[in-house]
């Protein structure tokens, strides 16, 4: 995977290319640095890993506002488009040998408090501790004709399976709270999925899990449901998958972005956890507030770029572009074109310092 388009690499010699290539890999890695989070001194074993927050930091990686856009523009030039998707192992923090499996976190946040428990949950994912398949992000494909008769398809990206915490053989897929999950999508480059794009998930997923309701009450907010749901969401695709890093739905309700956010901007909206492709138990729904996380709920990551085909020339986008184009947004929305003001205000504040 390279982080410059085709076309630029033809041009430039192999030997001035690879020294670029390079130089561009470790602006990435310094990019993650930048504002959210700090080289730690003396993470040498478990034991200074699991106090990293206690650990005096050597001090913050700064880029100007050119290398902030530039290693944006890096990002894009790396979208290319593949039956396997997209491989961000070399773009995303790696998962440390010391972090806490899916059953150590579990156990580490049963006694706290809901606030600290998302806390720790955004430290977690930030660091890189979730399983590779998250690593993947798989091609999801919708369609519309243009006013001139045109095919117009677009591409975006999307996390494989719902966020987790955890190694690849001990993993909790973890529900959180709008904040928690808008904070997460920022650092990834990323952000929600739309209703349309939950539904075209489902459709193009190659592993459809049936959902799996468990009894309501308060304990669905509980670290023990998430745990016990998961379980169970677990048996049932070791059942039916058959190869890894499979695009995986329907066994949990989406976060999702949506007008609804115009009339309701302190709410979560959710929507999903198919029966089938026509029948979601969970309509669109704002009754929550942005606070609001249960065991029923999943975070899916779209990236910020995508892949614009019209008539076979393809263009990189955004996906807020698109959302926003007075023509192109179908392809993403079925509620009607994005305005500004629907984008959560940490998003939006994000782009702004890009």
């Amino acid at each position: 995977m390279h982080f410059i388009q085709k076309p630029v690499r033809d041009g430039i010699d192999s030997a001035i290319y690879q020294i670029f290539h390079n130089y561009l890999k470790n602006l990435m890695k310094a990019a993650w640095r930048t504002d959210e989070t700090s080289v730690l001194r003396g993470v040498r074993n478990k034991a200074n890993y699991l106090n990293r927050d206690k650990i005096k930091p050597l001090g913050r990686v700064r880029m100007n506002k050119f290398k902030r856009i530039f290693a944006s523009l890096c990002i894009a030039g790396s979208m290319v488009p593949s039956a396997f998707g997209i491989d961000l192992s070399t773009q995303w923090p790696e998962r440390s040998p010391y972090a806490l499996s899916g059953s150590e976190f579990l156990q580490s946040v049963a006694g706290m408090s809901y606030e600290a428990r998302e806390a720790a949950i955004v430290r977690e994912i930030r660091s890189g501790n979730f399983p590779s398949h998250l690593r993947i992000l798989k091609p999801i494909k919708t369609h519309m004709d243009g006013p001139s008769g045109k095919a117009i398809t677009l591409t975006t990206y999307v996390t494989a399976d719902y966020l987790a915490i955890g190694s690849d053989s001990d993993f909790v897929r973890i529900p959180m709270n709008l904040l928690s999950a808008q904070t997460i999508a920022e650092l990834f480059q990323a952000q929600l999925p739309t209703r349309k794009l939950v539904d075209a998930i489902y459709k193009q997923s190659s592993v459809k899990v049936k959902p799996r309701p468990m009894k309501p009450g308060k304990q669905m907010t509980s670290s023990r449901y998430y745990n016990q749901h998961n379980k169970t969401v677990q048996k049932q695709i070791d059942r039916i998958q058959e190869l890894p890093n499979q695009l995986i739905a329907g066994h949990k309700k989406d976060i999702v972005l949506s007008r609804k956010l115009s009339k309701k901007p302190q709410a979560i909206v959710i929507y999903g956890w198919h029966r089938n492709a026509e029948k979601p138990i969970q309509p669109l729904s704002s009754v929550h507030g942005k606070h609001y996380a249960d065991y029923s709920h999943g975070i899916r990551l779209v990236s910020d770029w995508a892949v614009l085909d019209i008539d076979g020339e393809k263009t990189q986008v955004r996906y807020d572009q698109i959302l926003q184009s007075q023509d192109l947004w179908p392809l993403v929305s079925d509620e009607g074109r994005f305005t500004k003001d629907l984008f959560p205000q940490s998003l939006q504040g994000l782009k702004n310092r890009i």
